[in-house]
């Protein structure tokens, strides 16, 4: 059995107090308050902080005292003038009978109540004892993570570059490879590799319902997504699908990368595309975008793209157009012929 700690003792010795006290009450008096006094700072500073804080042992006991005597004043007493050190610490005999300190009590009790308050600050909670520890859950949603990641950039060439530098810092760190790289130059193949890991990522959060009915072989729930006839190709792409597979164009062209139309990306798309166009109009960019990726409702991001442009914006505004003089009294009033 593990021997108690002091602070615990001293804990018992306030309960023990509160249930003396509880004991010799007499409920046909009417006591005006009670007051108690405790030398350790420890136990006067639990009593003043929620039970609930403390580890099992503590939290019980100080329910116990708040609940035995939930109007009693807890103060500090020293050590020199608390009577029950004279029989914890031990006195002689021939000094018991004349220790005024254990026959009459302290002389603070013979004072005014008013001055019985001793305001002594309590001990801050993070330096008392038997404080049980408090575990907090932290939820952190990956998808909301990544569509901030997205967010960051406001051009796709630049989100692909910084991407594809991140994947070869992470293949070159998976290889142990110190020796610099052959090239400082992105190759066809990297880029590549990021272009389609940042669609499988933005497929991933906003088209999750459509992947995961894809990859269990299930029936596509959305009857407009249904009717693009999707498929997940080789490597983990959505892909829309259609009556050209017999046709000679590229693959990519057959069968373009399915976008949603809520992320950044769709967004940052378009507006490469209408940088590379030379600020084109709206048909011009969708029958390019088209060849390559299908982004759903892309008439509305292609008119976003357009309308926020400056360039655009500036060169289409058309000067004021000045008000007219009123017309002439001859051509608005009524008058005989040959007047």
């Amino acid at each position: 059995m593990k021997p108690l700690t002091i602070p615990r003792l001293e804990l018992n010795a306030a309960l023990l107090l509160a249930r003396c006290i509880k004991r010799i009450l007499d409920p046909h008096l009417k006591i005006v308050g009670t007051s108690s006094w405790t030398d350790s700072m420890i136990v006067l500073s639990w009593l003043m902080v929620p039970h609930t804080s403390f580890k099992v042992y503590v939290s019980n006991r100080i329910h116990q005292i708040r609940t035995i005597v939930p109007d009693c004043k807890w103060s500090h007493i020293e050590s020199t003038n608390n009577p029950a050190d004279c029989a914890s610490r031990g006195v002689m005999p021939s000094e018991l009978t004349k220790l005024s300190l254990y026959w009459q009590g302290p002389v603070i009790l013979r004072a005014n109540p008013s001055t019985w308050m001793n305001l002594v600050a309590p001990m801050p909670l993070c330096s008392l004892p038997e404080v049980s520890p408090v575990s907090f859950t932290t939820r952190i949603d990956p998808h909301d993570c990544l569509e901030e990641w997205f967010n960051r950039f406001s051009s796709c060439d630049r989100m692909i570059r910084v991407t594809t530098i991140m994947h070869r810092f992470i293949n070159r760190c998976r290889r142990c490879v110190l020796e610099p790289h052959p090239t400082k130059c992105l190759s066809l193949v990297e880029v590549d590799c990021a272009t389609r890991s940042i669609i499988r990522e933005s497929q991933r959060i906003y088209l999750s319902d459509l992947l995961r009915e894809l990859s269990t072989g299930t029936r596509v729930s959305s009857k407009p997504l249904a009717r693009l006839a999707p498929f997940v190709d080789d490597v983990g792409i959505i892909r829309v699908g259609g009556r050209l597979r017999h046709s000679t164009l590229s693959y990519e062209c057959k069968y373009p990368i399915l976008i949603a139309k809520h992320p950044h990306l769709a967004l940052l798309i378009c507006r490469r595309w209408h940088r590379l166009t030379c600020h084109s109009g709206p048909r011009v960019m969708i029958s390019l975008i088209l060849r390559q990726y299908w982004i759903i409702a892309i008439r509305s991001v292609v008119h976003e793209v357009v309308t926020k442009c400056y360039a655009c914006v500036r060169l289409a505004a058309k000067p004021p157009q000045p008000l007219m003089a009123d017309l002439p009294a001859a051509r608005v009033q009524q008058v005989r012929p040959f007047d």
